[in-house]
């Protein structure tokens, strides 16, 4: 047996000796040395982000993507990553620290648990501006950098959430502004106005992009038409002459019921599937409705009748519903702003003979200084203000999370005009609007679901 070692020893040591003096590798050394190849140099590497870095090793260079509010961050890790499409060397590729613990690293489960701190900030979010990770794990939507393994999405900063709080106070200071505009000018005069200034303001930041093949075929020129008539003509005048006859409250609660009837024209022409969820949340919604237009009495209701304002404020929603339905099959054809400035524009012209009637021009000279900042408040601050917030609101979180703070309208409806108005909150209202409010959620939760899947 000592032989024996020291006859392999002897070979090992006669093969090493054999690869430094030969470049090629010897083929065949012992039956126990086996097959010996010379081990290839490694590559000595200098330190820092290099420009020709596309991915990472363990702990090493991580391409990371410059962060916005949120925006998602798509990273690809491990050092058998395949390497992705390049875009140019960028400062934002770091180096990691080989001495900082697992635990305190961006993927370490720290970062996992906390989701804010050290975990954010390397992530690209700063807590102190109130950034932070909102959701870390697998994900089958590809990345910019083509297929993404692990992505995090940053939620907006808290300046912009606060906005997403505001903009339904806008829409709802809206209610507020068309009573008192009203009491000076004709209620079509006043989305005649609405729209015509709000259009101009528009007009500037409209059509900076090429729209789709066939955005203006005669077909879609007709849907286009029909648009302009029921979203701005249809709604905005039964919504004025509703405030004329009915209080804010109701007229916000009723028209709150649009995505509901949208449900509804969406089932019957889009051939939408109905499920228990959508039909239990119609009913929940309309049977609010029917408990605000009875004011809390249903045998009154069957008295009397409902009130005309009611009435109309329902076919105001309706008449949006339909708008929304029609805008479905063309809204990928042009972009937001164009889309927005070619209905505000058809309705508008829509609407100019209403200054042809009785009294509409004289009502421009003779209004009152009131009744004008209401009119430019609904045009640039609600309309113009409002859906950019909205747009804006879109891109950063998404349509589903921003429809949600639509639920906040009617909510501010009721208390502005408890405080501007004299309107009463009594509490069948209080309960009505609940009842509203839970209806809608439950109708289009799954169409929110169904829009936030990649």
């Amino acid at each position: 047996m000592h032989s024996l070692g020291l006859g392999i020893a002897y070979s090992r040591a006669w093969g090493n000796a054999a690869a430094k003096t030969f470049p090629e590798p010897v083929p065949y050394l012992h039956p126990w040395v086996g097959r010996y190849s010379r081990p290839a140099p490694r590559e000595r590497r200098p330190h820092g982000p290099q420009p020709s870095d596309r991915w990472a090793s363990p702990h090493g260079i991580r391409r990371t993507e410059a962060l916005r509010p949120g925006r998602a961050l798509v990273r690809r890790g491990g050092s058998g990553s395949r390497p992705a499409v390049s875009r140019g060397f960028r400062s934002c590729h770091r180096r990691e620290p080989r001495d900082r613990p697992p635990s305190e690293r961006p993927d370490g489960p720290r970062a996992r648990r906390t989701h804010r701190g050290l975990g954010a900030l390397e992530l690209g979010a700063d807590p102190r501006r109130g950034g932070a990770v909102e959701r870390l794990g697998p994900s089958s939507r590809p990345g910019p950098c083509g297929r993404s393994e692990v992505h995090a999405s940053v939620r907006a900063f808290r300046p912009f959430t606060i906005l997403l709080w505001i903009f339904p106070l806008v829409w709802a200071g809206s209610f507020i502004a068309g009573k008192w505009a009203i009491r000076d000018f004709p209620p079509e005069v006043v989305a005649f106005l609405r729209f015509t200034i709000a259009s101009a303001a528009l007009l500037p930041f409209a059509f900076r992009r090429p729209s789709a093949p066939g955005a203006w075929a005669p077909r879609r020129l007709l849907v286009l038409f029909l648009l302009g008539l029921t979203g701005i003509f249809g709604y905005h005048v039964l919504f004025y002459y509703s405030l004329k006859y009915t209080t804010a409250g109701n007229s916000s609660l009723i028209i709150a019921t649009d995505s509901l009837m949208t449900v509804l024209l969406a089932v019957a022409f889009l051939k939408e599937r109905m499920t228990w969820r959508k039909g239990l949340g119609i009913a929940l919604g309309f049977a609010g409705v029917v408990w605000i237009v009875s004011d809390g009495a249903l045998r009154v209701l069957l008295s009397r009748g409902p009130n005309l304002g009611d009435l109309l404020a329902f076919g105001a929603a309706l008449a949006w519903a339909a708008y929304s339905v029609l805008s479905k099959p063309v809204a990928h054809l042009y972009a937001s702003l164009d889309l927005s400035w070619i209905t505000w524009a058809v309705g508008a012209l829509l609407l100019s003979p209403s200054l042809l009637a009785d009294g509409a021009v004289s009502s421009l000279a003779s209004a009152s200084l009131l009744g004008w900042a209401c009119v430019l408040y609904m045009a640039l601050a609600a309309t113009g203000l409002g859906y950019f917030v909205y747009l804006k609101g879109i891109k950063e979180i998404g349509a589903a999370a921003t429809a949600k703070y639509i639920f906040l309208v009617p909510v501010y409806v009721l208390v502005l005009a408890f405080f501007f108005l004299g309107e009463p909150v009594p509490l069948h209202k209080v309960l009505a609007a609940a009842v509203i409010l839970g209806g809608i959620w439950l109708a289009e939760e799954p169409r929110r679901a169904e829009a936030d899947e990649p």
